[in-house]
């Protein structure tokens, strides 16, 4: 298992557009929610509005569930926006989260969901909201090159 450096930050609050879904399987992950990016993204092209920073998911599940995964397409934002019926729009608050990078094979990057959780576990933490997967470099034509940023909301316990 690679070495993860788990690091305690507060995150600040940002506007965001996001697509909440249920993914049936863990393999439909990408299809599903690339869906649910690809709307918002033209809602806010539609809009005029303009993304501030790479988009992340939102997970309100378990990091355990494999199956109807309950997960948000999230895109931050430089702008109010109304929404509609399917894309809602809002402000995520600030929250302190303990957080590792991966850098490496996507489909490798559990392991750093494993190192959190040890880590949160082993220093009297505990998780207080959904966890984010913050995709910084996602190249499908070269996934042993992506940085994701991995983030569990925590509050000592």
């Amino acid at each position: 298992m690679p070495m993860y450096d788990v690091v305690l930050k507060n995150t600040p609050a940002m506007l965001v557009a996001s697509r909440r879904v249920t993914i049936p399987t863990n393999d439909q992950v990408p299809q599903v929610l690339g869906s649910a990016y690809m709307e918002v993204y033209g809602y806010l092209h539609e809009q005029g509005a303009k993304d501030t920073g790479p988009c992340f998911a939102l997970w309100h599940s378990p990091s355990d569930v494999y199956e109807n995964e309950d997960a948000e397409a999230v895109v931050p934002i430089d702008r109010p926006l109304q929404g509609t019926d399917r894309v809602r729009v809002y402000e995520l608050p600030s929250t302190q989260v303990a957080t590792v990078v991966h850098h490496g094979e996507f489909e490798d990057f559990t392991q750093g969901h494993a190192a959190l959780l040890d880590w949160i576990e082993t220093n009297g933490y505990r998780i207080v909201g959904p966890y984010r997967e913050i995709y910084i470099k996602h190249d499908k034509s070269e996934l042993s090159n992506s940085t994701t940023e991995i983030q569990f909301p925590v509050e000592k316990a």
